[in-house]
């Protein structure tokens, strides 16, 4: 029994040391945009009926069902929509809505989905489809150079000598140039995944469909969500329920670890009366 004891309080701290990590990666991107907070989801190990002499007699027929502790059995994460804060940047862009930016991988190809709204435009190297003789025209890229994807999954591009954009809430690009004249440079399409809890994350705020095709739609169709420029969505991370679960965790850390105090205290004493 000590035993078990023993084991189901190891259980427990692990499961509490869990918690406590990925509470610490919520409160670590409290400031990041676009960061979906996660959380904890656990489950009952494997219970036993143990025979044991308890009144009354029909307490005992089947049983008591004694467990063996608790395993963390998911971390899913929370896609509620975070605050959106003007940033007063034109490159800066964010949805209210459920959908996501596509950007591409420039070494795989791969697309990625993002909530990060913060662009930049640069000249466009040679390769990029439909880029023309590199210099000719600016690509439109998230801060790690990932190209933004337009309505047909092509690189958004803005032609040479550009100095702003202006996207409306339904996703059109216009590009500025000289003498404040504006001309069409494309629309952006956004993706809203059947199940977001499918969506394989690789880090930085980017997630992969995991091979799963989903049709891309215009911003404000579909329930897709609205472009907002010159904002950005900030994290979901709600930081007073953080700061309880932490607590929490912290004191169920240090329950588990008094039993297993307990337990070998007792075994200790056990072998002292059997010497």
């Amino acid at each position: 029994m000590i035993q078990r004891a023993l084991w189901s309080s190891a259980a427990g701290m692990a499961a509490a040391a869990r918690q406590v990590d990925l509470t610490a990666g919520n409160l670590a991107n409290v400031n990041t945009p676009g960061f979906k907070a996660a959380r904890a989801d656990f489950a009952d190990l494997v219970y036993a009926a143990a025979q044991v002499p308890v009144a009354p007699p029909a307490a005992a027929a089947g049983g008591v069902q004694v467990g063996h502790g608790v395993r963390l059995a998911a971390t899913p994460r929370l896609w509620s929509q975070g605050p959106l804060q003007a940033t007063g940047s034109p490159w800066d862009l964010a949805i209210e809505g459920p959908g996501f930016f596509q950007v591409a991988d420039p070494g795989t190809g791969e697309v990625l989905l993002t909530r990060g709204g913060t662009f930049m435009a640069s000249p466009v190297p040679a390769g990029v489809p439909g880029g023309g003789e590199a210099g000719e025209a600016l690509l439109v890229t998230d801060g790690a150079g990932r190209p933004l994807l337009a309505a047909g999954g092509q690189p958004l591009l803005l032609p040479a000598g550009s100095r702003g954009w202006v996207v409306s809430p339904d996703g059109e690009v216009r590009a500025l140039l000289a003498g404040g004249r504006e001309v069409p440079a494309g629309r952006l399409a956004v993706i809203v995944p059947p199940a977001p809890d499918a969506l394989e994350s690789r880090g930085e705020g980017l997630y992969a469909l995991g091979g799963n095709p989903v049709l891309a739609m215009a911003p404000g169709q579909g329930g897709a969500g609205w472009i907002r420029q010159g904002m950005l969505e900030q994290s979901n991370v709600d930081l007073a329920l953080e700061m309880t679960r932490l607590l929490a965790s912290q004191r169920a850390y240090q329950l588990n670890a008094r039993a297993v105090l307990t337990g070998d205290e007792m075994l200790g004493l056990i072998n002292r009366l059997r010497s």
